[in-house]
């Protein structure tokens, strides 16, 4: 059969290859689905000869922020209806879909099914280098009150070993909850899988590879990231806190210590890899401009502490994290490979140009995917710091274009659709393709093979990308930098 990776890049070798990206999570519009509504869009996909169903925001998020409490955890809101069936709970579907759902949970601890029961052991012990963490995270932060561990009582919020072995007894009961609900997640994800995988659909999930301030990675890793003595974060992404607060960004994602990382092997990262590689047939890494250029160019690795870009020991990091490359395939966010944002590009090459050019506003390199010596030009130019002379800026520019495209040409050429593009362009809403798949999916398919408009057709579809669109992305980069 050969491995993931092999499979995946039979499976696009020849015609045209579109994802569809559905966001069961969707943050924006504060909606949460769940993976049978999920399965109800396969026979829409199959029809439409999409091969690739990406499953989009499935990390257990806290619903006050939407923002990921792990990186490890799915949502346990996307448990499938029919999951409830399966283990005999028969609750009020009209109630909200949090109580259902713990509901169900409580009613599958209750009454415990042995087929279930052994299959529950195997999971726990196949994930035990997060779940257990997680589970006690979870647990404290419902019986505390808050997840932001920087105010939980002294020894707690800094993971006291002692001192979490007696609250783990304490909340025995709250933990085998959040172990069981990640349990029954896990299997309307596995069922769904297989699913789709039976009517020749890869489903593929989008990830962050990226923690949150609070979330139980940070929590039970502290030193592998930028705390202070507070437990508070003193960087996001590459700027002091203050300063990324005072720039209005919103994200509150902390950075990788990459020194203690290398001394951790990077564990942590290793089993992120191997945990999509156990759910997925292929992963699409979210922000992954942050370690990227370790992978590229590992003579140059740089690291974001206090808004300066300083050199950090990681050599090693390719070497550790290739074999999940030659077995898995990952699929980069960086220029979004796989549904070229011109917008977007267009942007990167404008920032080179006012880093060069000493133009203000240059504080916001840290959201784009450069190359390690573009970033500490930045830091430097944003610092006034740094003389710039005709031959270097050449000799950057000239790098950045070479790590772009190299960065890019390793990537996968699909073309990732989104559902709301969808719904868009028929003019229906989600509910009404999941209602009528095979009528929507041949007219869906007919647009994506750039058929006539079909007679049946209910709307007229946006228009189609122009010729300057369909190049390559590598041709457009390459475009772009050639421009004076």
């Amino acid at each position: 059969m050969g491995n993931k990776r092999e499979l995946f890049l039979k499976k696009i070798a020849s015609g045209k290859n579109f994802a569809l990206r559905f966001d069961l999570v969707d943050r924006w519009n504060g909606r949460v689905f769940h993976f049978g509504i999920a399965e109800k869009l396969l026979s829409f996909l199959r029809i439409a000869g999409i091969k690739f169903f990406e499953l989009g925001n499935l990390s257990a998020v806290d619903h006050a922020s939407f923002k990921p409490i792990s990186i490890f955890a799915k949502e346990p809101q996307l448990i499938a209806d029919e999951m409830f069936e399966k283990i005999g709970f028969k609750g009020d579907r009209t109630n909200p879909r949090s109580s259902l759902v713990n509901a169900a949970v409580q009613h599958c601890i209750d009454h415990k099914d042995h087929k279930l029961l052994s299959s529950f052991v195997e999971f726990e012990q196949r994930n035990n280098y997060w779940l257990q963490n997680y589970a006690l995270f979870m647990a404290l932060s419902k019986h505390i009150g808050t997840n932001e561990f920087c105010s939980w009582p002294e020894g707690i919020g800094n993971c006291e070993r002692k001192l979490l072995g007696v609250a783990s007894k304490q909340l025995f009961d709250k933990i085998i909850f959040e172990k069981t609900t990640q349990f029954l997640t896990h299997l309307s994800l596995k069922n769904f899988t297989e699913r789709a995988n039976q009517l020749g659909i890869s489903v593929g999930g989008t990830v962050n590879v990226l923690c949150e301030e609070f979330s139980s990675e940070v929590w039970g890793n502290q030193r592998l990231f930028f705390l202070n003595k507070l437990n508070r974060a003193t960087v996001y992404n590459g700027l002091p806190a203050n300063k990324y607060l005072e720039h209005g960004l919103k994200s509150s994602q902390v950075p990788y210590r990459w020194n203690e990382m290398y001394g951790n092997n990077y564990e942590l990262i290793h089993n992120f890899f191997r945990s999509q590689e156990e759910a997925f047939d292929y992963a699409h890494l979210l922000n992954s401009h942050t370690i990227f250029h370790y992978w590229e160019i590992p003579s140059f690795e740089t690291n974001g502490e206090h808004g300066r870009w300083v050199p950090t020991k990681s050599e090693l990091f390719f070497e550790y994290t290739k074999p999940h490359f030659d077995q898995f395939p990952f699929i980069f966010d960086f220029n979004d490979p796989l549904s070229p944002k011109h917008a977007l590009l267009a942007r990167r090459h404008n920032l080179l140009r006012a880093v060069v050019q000493g133009e203000p506003e240059t504080h916001t390199y840290e959201k784009y995917d450069l190359s390690a010596k573009i970033k500490i030009l930045a830091s430097r130019r944003c610092n006034g710091k740094f003389p710039l002379g005709k031959a270097l800026i050449q000799s950057i520019l000239s790098e950045a274009k070479t790590n772009l495209a190299s960065m890019i040409g390793k990537n996968f050429p699909i073309k990732l659709i989104h559902i709301e593009e969808v719904c868009s362009i028929l003019g229906v809403s989600i509910a009404d393709i999941a209602n009528n798949p095979e009528y929507y999916g041949e007219i869906f398919g007919n647009i994506l093979a750039e058929k006539p408009a079909s007679a049946k057709k209910p709307h007229k579809p946006v228009n189609f990308p122009s010729e300057k669109e369909k190049k390559s992305i590598l041709q457009f980069i390459t475009a772009l930098f050639s421009k004076k």
